[in-house]
């Protein structure tokens, strides 16, 4: 338990450092550029890791559903990104933090199954911190925080939370209920992604323009790729010893470090807002997910 708790804080330490940094590259570079750069060089990675552990598993099902999975991920990334580029960090990541409540929900409804006294209560804590982040763009309107979180501006963070719900059910089914091997996952994961990318930066007909950008964007996005390989080994890692609501808890930390780090660093505004309500939110989380 022990064990899985500190690789699930790491996780989450380095997730938040990747998150403030691709805020960063992402002010100076096109998404698909920076989303095909950064599936290179975690693809490089990822073989090396695969080589050194070479499990694999031909199982065709499963590697059929590890593909797809990989596709819709590449979706889910690009989304993300075009999500960081466009908004701040405190308005983005408090909301892509929710797909395990999300995926509770939905799977409560299909189940025609009811939401405990504390889920409920939780859920109520979830909305009031969403209610908090648009707050300060709605004119002191009532509901008009409603109406911004459910606009065209936050399409991209609920395309990426849906996709999440159904990549998440997935990989507890391959690595937590049939021991799929990690390095496998990652592997697929990343190749597939640089060639999703690929194909969209080729047919777009996009210039290189990162040399004109210097080599300090390039050091910067090799960073970010460590940072990336490294919180999604940690985070597989720690899935595999701990208990699902436990994993999802030290998982989101990483949305109140980047918020309250990255807000500050991009001078972000309403953080007096932003902060409580991402706390709130997390505090929700917790309590949805812990018995």
């Amino acid at each position: 338990m022990t064990t899985g708790i500190i690789l699930g804080l790491a996780s989450a330490f380095f997730s938040a450092l990747s998150a403030i940094f691709q805020k960063k590259v992402l002010k100076e570079i096109d998404t698909i550029l920076f989303s095909l750069l950064l599936n290179v060089f975690v693809s490089i990675y990822s073989i090396i890791i695969f080589i050194t552990n070479p499990k694999f598993s031909t199982d065709v099902y499963f590697n059929i559903l590890l593909i797809l999975k990989s596709l819709l991920l590449s979706v889910a990334f690009y989304y993300v990104m075009t999500s960081i580029k466009k908004l701040n960090l405190s308005e983005a990541l408090p909301i892509l933090a929710l797909s395990p409540i999300a995926l509770a929900i939905v799977a409560a409804i299909i189940l025609n199954d009811y939401l405990s006294l504390k889920q409920t209560i939780a859920l109520l804590v979830i909305v009031l911190g969403i209610y908090l982040i648009e707050l300060p763009n709605s004119d002191n309107k009532f509901l008009k925080p409603f109406k911004q979180i459910t606009s065209k501006k936050y399409y991209t963070v609920f395309v990426a939370l849906g996709i999440f719900i159904i990549t998440s059910v997935i990989d507890k089914y391959l690595i937590g209920k049939h021991n799929f091997p990690i390095n496998q996952v990652i592997l697929y994961q990343h190749i597939i992604g640089t060639i999703f990318f690929a194909i969209i930066f080729i047919s777009r007909k996009q210039n290189f323009t990162l040399v004109t950008k210097g080599k300090n964007l390039l050091f910067l996005i090799f960073l970010i790729s460590l940072f990336t390989i490294s919180y999604r080994i940690l985070e597989f890692m720690s899935i595999k010893l701990l208990p699902v609501a436990i994993a999802i808890s030290l998982k989101r930390i990483s949305v109140l470090i980047a918020v309250i780090i990255g807000g500050k660093l991009f001078n972000e505004e309403h953080l007096k807002y932003r902060i409580p309500a991402t706390i709130l939110i997390f505090i929700g989380i917790i309590l949805f997910n812990i018995n």
